[in-house]
């Protein structure tokens, strides 16, 4: 538990650091989507939910701070769907998209797997920390490339 909550410590402190690294500096074909679940088709209302989270998360609207969002409410509300559809309508502002989920250790493990994977690990990992550190280590130097405009096409 100690190390999924450092995990995701570390996660809030990359994006506090640049959150704005990870939009889209000009055109690139490399993209890293990690989305577990397909856009829901019949979804309709919530914009003024959406349009809340796209003013709480634009990186324009204050580029050095760390922006956050929480969808709060009873199991069943639609609090993922409303996320999902964030994701899709902004897909392709964003150059890495990675959905971790913090249902249990063990899916915040498999998910920063994935992600590592994805994100050019070329071996199985061993721990769940390897994966982590992997991960977010490569997301810094993806997100610094995207900063300079020079990540690889």
């Amino acid at each position: 538990m100690q190390a999924t909550q450092q995990g995701l410590y570390e996660v809030q402190m990359l994006v506090r650091e640049a959150p704005e690294r990870l939009k889209p500096s000009g055109p690139s074909k490399q993209v890293i989507r990690m989305i577990p679940y397909c856009q829901n088709e019949g979804f309709f209302g919530r914009q003024e939910i959406l349009d809340n989270i796209s003013k709480a998360l634009d990186p324009g609207r204050s580029p050095k701070r760390q922006h956050k969002f929480a969808l709060y409410g009873l199991g069943g509300c639609g609090k993922t769907q409303v996320a999902l559809e964030y994701v899709y309508s902004h897909f392709d502002e964003y150059k890495i998209i990675l959905w971790v989920s913090s249902s249990s250790v063990e899916k915040v493990e498999k998910d920063f797997a994935e992600a590592a994977f994805l994100l050019g690990l070329g071996k199985p990992v061993k721990h769940a920390n390897e994966a982590r550190r992997y991960a977010l280590q490569r997301i810094y130097e993806l997100s610094t490339l995207v900063e300079a405009n020079t990540l690889p096409h």
